[in-house]
């Protein structure tokens, strides 16, 4: 309380006329509607010189008091000079040149965007202990907006292309005039001509807007220039396209031509690492044809995306015999086609089932083939070890132990094995140019993998899966990973402890024992989206994901054998569900150093078939845990209003364990940075999951039309540690609503009144990397 009061009073360190910068404010004054004024306002808060000192929750100075605490020169202490290099920030004092600079940027802004009269002048309000708020006051005046645009070309060829797809043009009748739109529109014309084969054509043939302005109207005139020789803009087709791989500069004139097919030339010194069939797929260029932008990039990504290059370059070389002909030299120097690798990593535990201190240490010795055939084919293999430390629990040193060991291969082409996409597309499910993008664009993933984990004193597992499917990037914003034929063997082996659990409760033990996941025609799909950041510090991301088990085999089952379930060797059940989860995170960057994020998540998974009453429990929702509801640990909530006895139980020592068929859940964060690595974050976060039919044992968890009433509401503080590198994350939770009705307190808060409130019940936190 002593340094937050001190903090406040930072001001009496101030000489003379000194004044502090305490806050600026824009505010727009006209007497007719302004397009998009709160975009144009957020826009020009970005040009103000002089910002105000950060402050520690929105009230304190704290850094600034540090400054002035630790800036005598004679104090060389190690611990004055940290604070003096890391924590302190000094002072900003007013100073009218920045405000006025600020008033010229922000008048040069709005001209830019049409507002030609416009006028910005500042005034500042001194405030009680020399502190000084400047506030911008805005006159836009009447936007200019255009009545014409002419579109002129000496070239008749191209004079005709612009009138064609003038309707294209980011320059619109009746709109107002902004320099970006313009911009947009250089873009657009150098893409469209590049795109119809003129190769040379460069914003440089884009003349500046030539305008007429009269009573707030504009004629605007947009001239494409000449070349400066006689032979004007040229249409240039494609010639050759030589691919040089492992290229090498000392090598230039030791290359032969080695292949040669459909204009495609192959070029190579020596053993070639990347066969020619396998580069031929990813070059987009079309001998014969007009040369296209598109292609150009195209081909630049497919090599990209093998993996085996350090680079991709290529080069234009038109030819020497006055043709209107243009060869490609594709040059791809490569990487190192073997590579080993140890990482020793600090984590947080995914699958912890035993507290929020989900800290652990790992470590993993993968191997790497970037071309394992001679196709591009990339072979990565991994075996990782790790255990997760007992933090809460004196008794032990591990709350649980891990060995993975997998390997994915995964090879540049599309392959049909069983004919599933060739015939969707036969009976018209699939269009062609659907078929057509996955044969360009698809990587075939092979893998394999072998997991056991073990929970101590509660129960172990190990699994085996084996996978066959694709991953796709459609476009730079999508990621699609398809998994078309799997199967997966899961074996548990519940300790004592758990077993008694499973014991009390039949719909739980229904859901845990050995079993096997499979999917031949389809077993799940991830797809995520990443949207394109705005202009006002907003982005959001998406991501969806479904998953089926046992879908052919139980058609075979039933078709078959319809009264007798089958099983492997007789003891081992074939898991029948489904499962569908939706994400979707949205960040805004409120100043450079602030921001809000918020996620949403819902999620749902139910058996079907005869034979199966429950989700296996891997498979079922939790909430709770660092990356979660952080005010109460994973697995402790829920479902629905059910109360867990082991939640009530102060001395409690055993894992919590619920889980559920229904999963809705949000959070919120507004985060922000202190000084040095440190930053902080107040965080809200809401959830539950409920079960889709009654359980005898758990009374109150299947979902009903009163579900909302049954969230769960915990808030809190975080402080993280950005090392850029890794993050580390210490969230103290509180809760405030339980998912179920006191009736002791008759509410669903957790306490009913402010004196009440315990540090007892904060769940500290820690973990590695954001929430989310």
């Amino acid at each position: 309380m002593v340094l937050a009061s001190s903090a406040c009073n930072t001001t009496k360190y101030l000489e003379g006329e000194q004044r502090l910068v305490n806050k600026n404010s824009v505010k727009i004054i006209s007497d007719t509607k302004i397009d998009n004024q709160s975009d144009i306002q957020y826009e020009l808060s970005n040009y103000i010189k002089q910002k105000p000192n950060s402050k520690f929750l929105g009230v304190f100075r704290t850094r600034l008091w540090f400054y002035y605490r630790h800036r005598e020169p004679s104090d060389t202490s190690k611990w004055s000079n940290w604070v003096r290099r890391i924590v302190a920030e000094p002072p900003v004092i007013h100073k009218d040149k920045f405000s006025e600079s600020t008033s010229e940027a922000m008048t040069s802004y709005l001209q830019h965007k049409g507002y030609f009269n416009a006028g910005v002048q500042y005034r500042t309000i001194e405030e009680k202990g020399k502190l000084i708020d400047t506030e911008y006051l805005v006159y836009p005046n009447e936007r200019y907006r255009f009545d014409s645009i002419t579109y002129v070309s000496e070239d008749p060829v191209i004079q005709r292309i612009l009138n064609d797809t003038r309707d294209k043009s980011f320059l619109k009748q009746g709109a107002g005039v902004d320099v970006k739109n313009y911009d947009n529109e250089v873009r657009r014309l150098v893409r469209q001509f590049r795109n119809l084969g003129y190769l040379d054509f460069t914003k440089t043939f884009i003349s500046p807007l030539a305008v007429d302005t009269a009573a707030l109207k504009v004629n605007a005139t947009l001239r494409i220039l000449p070349t400066t020789d006689s032979l004007g803009h040229r249409v240039f087709t494609v010639g050759k396209v030589f691919i040089y791989p492992n290229y090498d500069p000392d090598w230039r004139d030791k290359y032969l031509e080695t292949e040669e097919e459909n204009g495609l030339v192959y070029m190579s010194v020596g053993n070639p690492e990347v066969k020619f069939n396998a580069l031929k797929r990813t070059i987009a260029f079309t001998p014969g044809e007009l040369y296209k932008l598109d292609d150009e990039e195209e081909t630049k990504k497919r090599l990209a995306s093998l993996g085996s290059y350090k680079f991709v370059s290529i080069k234009p070389e038109k030819r020497n015999d006055g043709s209107q002909i243009v060869d490609f030299r594709v040059y791809l120097p490569s990487k190192k086609r073997m590579e080993l690798g140890a990482d020793v990593e600090l984590n947080t535990a995914n699958n912890s089932t035993l507290n929020n201190y989900s800290i652990g240490t790992g470590v993993s010795f993968n191997y790497k083939n970037r071309n394992l055939f001679g196709g591009a084919e990339v072979l990565t293999t991994n075996l990782e070890t790790g255990v997760e430390f007992a933090i809460r629990n004196p008794n032990r040193t591990f709350n649980s132990l891990n060995v993975s060991l997998g390997g994915e291969l995964a090879m540049p082409k599309f392959m049909d094995y069983l004919g599933v996409f060739h015939l969707a597309n036969k009976i018209r499910i699939l269009p062609d140019r659907r078929l057509n993008n996955l044969k360009e664009t698809a990587t075939t993933r092979l893998k394999l993998g072998f997991d056991y984990v073990n929970f101590v004193d509660f129960y172990d597992y190990y699994s085996m899966e084996g996978s066959f499917g694709y991953s796709m990037t459609p476009n730079d914003k999508w990621r699609v990973r398809f998994t078309q034929s799997g199967i997966t063997y899961f074996n548990p082996d519940p300790k004592l402890s758990f077993q008694r659990i499973l014991d009390e409760n039949p719909f739980l033990e229904q859901s845990f024992g050995p079993q096997l996941f499979t999917g031949i025609l389809f077993r799940d799909v991830t797809a995520s989206y990443t949207g394109t950041p705005k202009k006002d510090g907003a982005a959001w991301s998406l991501r969806m994901s479904g998953e089926i088990s046992g879908m052919e085999e139980l058609i075979l089952n039933r078709a078959i054998a319809p009264n007798n379930e089958w099983q492997l060797f007789n003891t081992l059940e074939y898991a029948h569900f489904m499962r569908g989860e939706f994400e979707a995170r949205y960040s805004l960057a409120l100043s450079p150093k602030n921001s809000i994020a918020l996620r949403g998540i819902s999620g749902i998974a139910f058996p079907y078939g005869k034979f199966s009453d429950a989700v296996p429990y891997v498979e079922q929702f939790t909430v709770g845990g660092p990356n979660s509801i952080r005010a109460w640990s994973i697995r402790e909530i829920g479902p629905g209003g059910f109360v867990d006895p082991l939640a009530l139980d102060e001395n409690n020592t055993l894992p919590f364990y619920q889980a559920g068929d229904i999963k809705m859940e949000a959070s919120l964060e507004y985060r922000f940075d202190m000084f040095w690595y440190f930053e902080g974050a107040f965080f809200l976060d809401v959830g539950n999951v409920w079960l889709l039919r009654n359980d005898p044992d758990r009374p109150n968890a299947k979902i009903s039309k009163d579900f909302w009433k049954q969230f769960a509401v915990g808030t809190g503080f975080g402080m993280r540690l950005d090392f850029s590198y890794f993050i580390m994350r210490f969230d103290l939770g509180y809760p405030i609503r339980n998912n179920y009705y006191d009736e002791f307190q008759e509410t669903y808060w957790k306490y009913k009144r402010l004196d009440m409130l315990r540090l007892d019940d904060l769940n500290f936190n820690l973990a590695i990397g954001y929430p989310f």
